[in-house]
């Protein structure tokens, strides 16, 4: 308990200082009175009663830690508020100089860092003259996003950018600015021009941590599909940048988010595992507490070192050394080193809600989650008497369920505060989740180390992390579809957060808490006995049992994505690009365009095929910009690829060599093929694609040369024609028209995504749709679709069928060759179509 009330009145010294700065005169003389009295207290320890000079003793150290607090916080601020990076804010260009300090965040089309800033100068036009222009030395950090033209940058690197420095904006339903702030971050520079001027200046053994970590998230995407994939690699590593945005809300709307980010759960569940492994290798003693430490510190590395994870660690390591000394009860005293540890490296994390909630539910395990387990088995034991089998399988059964409620009785109030919404199942929800996160991170685990060193491998023990991954997903989606399982609980103030813990903290009163500390070691044994009667009796049984299942649930994923004959066409909504996934009846695919976003292709093909097809027949490349092929170079890092089409013409074209390049050599193993009008595609089951353009005689020397020479395909089955017209204008729908091509379809996928460019009214009568497809980005800065390309389709299709991937999601058709039936991911939202 001594350690426990030095690490609380630390901590909430800190939170004084956060809020008010005390005259540094007055704490000297605090702490000269804290020290005479501690010092009093012991020489006078004879004549008090006994106990007294002790808790004497403590008091004037509690009190001396509490001042030490108060001073710490005002003074621990970093360098991010440097003067000189004020004066630049929205002041025009400037120039930056300084080092990459963490692993840049992929996010798609654009990557996210942070600079520590050297040396900063003003510049008019981003162009230095050496003669006049002047360095001058600064500090504190920027938050820097780059667009996918920047060069590759990593960890440690000295970098040069040029741009403009603003301030961090406001968002709704966030204090940006202070989640900022509270990272040291004051400023924020949106798509500077960058050069690096160094490379690998940062700490070796990070920079290899960070290494290997992008190894370990590469082969994680070759050996599972999406959005397993980026699921794993969120538990595993601590990268979210892939998740999808409704796999996010899932986990935020069945409360269970906190499976979702990296925290002290998978620390804790990482530590059990390999502590029992460690154990039977090494039969116990010293040695077997070894590997368990640099296994939780190792994972704190691979996922960047995050706040939650490092808190965790820390209590890990404590509670090994307690294990070591026979000490391996002191869970709290754990929990509070961990939590005074990393506020006094960063007083402002107190005002972190992440922090909160992570200590928050740590510490509601600590002192809830044995005595619920006991009343639980109590009451199972009254009613089952002493049928052992049941009672063993109820024990691990109430284990689960005390951990879900002590986590939310914990939590609750801080995240109705801080999200103003609690969700009504997040108790079961993760119940039924958590037995299988030591499955999910074995298994990622597993398949992304097997895979680094052979990818089949990798892919092998990938379709056992599969089942689990996939028994998550399914689960929040299932649950988070089904209405009112989250509530509106907004009004909620600091004021009844704080009476609610003190409402606890009274509850449980001074023999309660005394108990519950007693009962602190009990935790260890429970996951023990857990373990001993899950795991370890009847080994092989076990472990048939648990292979069965996983098989079970790989067949009948088989079956569940098996071909069913029919052709299945889906225009998926990437935003502002293009890209189409194409079924034939007997289950080839085919890929027109991947979209702007690497990983939205990618995504889709995992979703729709089963988990160990790594192979796509057909890609087409219909041109080479970038929001048709960005996409596509991710799929043929991923996938083996049969085919690669792509036009012949407008290699000339920006990004082309950037992009295309890479693509084709992607794909060395396979065949590719140039495309040009009157070529035909045969993928069996008398599907066909029929190329229509370019044709023999490109486009040069005309607005949109590259669009007008783009890939034009026909896409054929039995009396169902599809149209994939890409991004030509209107000069190559009137070539179309002029060398009287095959035009008429019943769906049109609109080119150019809508733009007034195109969609000519002679070409849209010679098509003469049932359906048209519109792909394009809500509110894009384009303006796609333009009214009038609406109206002339208006016009010719009738009302209701005309479909925007904005307002529709994706559009998806089946079609047996005959009739043709309509799919949309979701009602229109916000963009009702014509």
């Amino acid at each position: 308990m001594a350690l426990t009330a030095l690490a609380a009145a630390w901590v909430l010294g800190l939170a004084l200082g956060l809020w008010w700065q005390a005259p540094a005169p007055s704490l000297a003389l605090w702490s000269c009175a804290a020290g005479a009295a501690g010092v009093l207290g012991w020489t006078l320890r004879r004549r008090l009663p006994p106990g007294a000079a002790r808790r004497w003793l403590w008091g004037a150290l509690a009190a001396l830690a509490l001042l030490a607090g108060l001073w710490w916080a005002p003074h621990s601020t970093r360098g991010a508020d440097d003067l000189e990076l004020r004066r630049l804010l929205d002041a025009g260009p400037a120039v930056l100089r300084g080092q990459v300090v963490n692993d840049p965040e992929d996010r798609g089309a654009t990557r996210r860092l942070r600079l520590a800033v050297h040396q900063v100068a003003s510049t008019p036009d981003c162009r230095l003259d050496p003669a006049r222009s002047s360095w001058r030395d600064a500090g504190g950090r920027v938050q820097v996003t780059l667009g996918h033209r920047a060069p590759a940058v990593r960890y440690g690197d000295i970098v040069e950018l040029c741009g403009r420095l603003e301030a961090p904006p406001e968002l709704a339903g966030l204090d940006y600015p202070e989640y900022l702030a509270r990272q040291g971050i004051h400023a924020v520079i949106g798509f500077p021009s960058a050069t690096v001027l160094e490379e690998g200046r940062g700490s070796w053994v990070v920079s290899h941590v960070f290494a290997l970590r992008h190894r370990l998230a590469e082969s994680l995407r070759h050996s599972l599909s999406e959005p397993q994939t980026s699921l794993a690699q969120a538990i595993l590593l601590g990268l979210r940048s892939e998740l999808r945005p409704g796999v996010r809300e899932d986990f935020v709307t069945t409360g269970t988010s906190h499976l979702l980010a990296i925290s002290g759960l998978h620390v804790g569940v990482l530590l059990i595992l390999a502590l029992a492994a460690s154990t039977a290798v090494l039969g116990g003693g010293r040695w077997a507490l070894a590997a368990p430490l640099c296994a939780i510190w190792l994972y704190a590395l691979l996922t960047g070192m995050a706040p939650p994870v490092v808190r965790a660690a820390i209590m890990g390591s404590l509670y090994l050394g307690g294990r070591l000394t026979g000490r391996q009860s002191a869970g709290l005293p754990a929990l509070s080193a961990a939590a005074g540890t990393m506020a006094g490296l960063e007083p402002r994390l107190l005002l972190d809600v992440s922090f909160q909630l992570s200590f928050a539910a740590v510490a509601s395990l600590v002192l809830l989650a044995a005595p619920i387990t006991d009343g639980l088995n109590s009451l199972a034991t009254e009613r089952l008497g002493r049928q052992e089998g049941a009672l063993r399988v109820l024990r691990g059964f109430n284990a689960a369920l005390a951990v879900g409620i002590a986590a939310t009785i914990g939590t609750l109030p801080l995240i109705a505060f801080a999200f103003n919404s609690v969700s009504l199942v997040g108790i079961p929800v993760t119940m039924l989740a958590l037995p299988a996160v030591p499955l999910m991170l074995v298994g990622s685990a597993a398949a992304a180390f097997l895979g680094i060193l052979w990818q089949p491998l990798g892919q092998m023990a990938g379709l056992l992390a599969w089942a689990p991954l996939s028994y998550l997903l399914a689960l929040v989606h299932t649950v988070a579809s089904v209405p009112g399982v989250i509530v509106d609980v907004g009004g909620v103030t600091q004021a009844a957060v704080g009476c609610f813990y003190l409402a606890m903290l009274l509850l449980l009163g001074r023999r309660t808490l005394a108990r519950l500390l007693h009962a602190v070691p009990q935790i260890p044994a429970r996951f023990s006995i857990l373990a001993r009667g899950f795991w370890l009796p009847r080994l092989p049984v076990r472990w048939a049992l648990l292979l069965m299942l996983a098989v079970t649930g790989v067949l009948w994923s088989a079956a569940l994505t098996s071909s069913d004959g029919k052709l299945h066409v889906t225009f998926l909504d990437v935003g502002q690009g293009d890209a189409t996934l194409i079924v034939t009846p007997s289950g080839k695919q085919v890929l027109v365009d991947g979209g702007p976003d690497p990983r939205g292709a990618v995504q889709a093909l995992g979703s729709r095929m089963p988990p160990w097809d790594r192979s796509v027949d057909v890609v087409v490349l219909t041109h080479a910009h970038q929001d048709h092929l960005q996409g596509l170079v991710e799929v043929t890092e991923r996938y083996r690829v049969g085919l690669l089409v792509y036009p012949s013409r407008g290699a000339d074209a920006p990004g082309y060599a950037d992009g295309a390049e890479p693509l084709r050599r992607n794909i060395s193993d396979g065949r590719t093929l140039e495309a040009e009008a009157g070529q035909v595609i045969r993928l069996g089951d008398g599907v066909l694609l029929r190329v229509l353009n370019p044709s023999a005689k490109p486009f040069r020397g005309t607005r949109g040369d590259v669009n007008n020479n783009a890939v034009v395909l026909r896409l054929e089955y039995g009396e169902v024609m599809m149209l994939l017209t890409a991004d030509i204008y209107t000069e190559a729908e009137a070539s179309l028209l002029a060398r009287r091509a095959p035009l008429d379809a019943v769906v049109l996928k609109v080119a150019h995504h809508g733009s007034d460019t195109s969609s000519s009214e002679a070409f849209l009568d010679a098509v003469s749709p049932a359906l048209a497809v519109v792909s394009a980005g809500r509110d894009n800065r384009f303006g796609h679709p333009a009214p009038i390309t609406l109206e002339r389709l208006s016009e010719r299709v009738p009302r209701g069928r005309v479909l925007l991937t904005p307002a529709h999601g994706d559009v998806h058709f089946t079609s047996d060759g005959h009739g043709l039936w309509l799919e949309t991911e979701r009602e229109a939202e916000g963009l009702p179509a014509p």
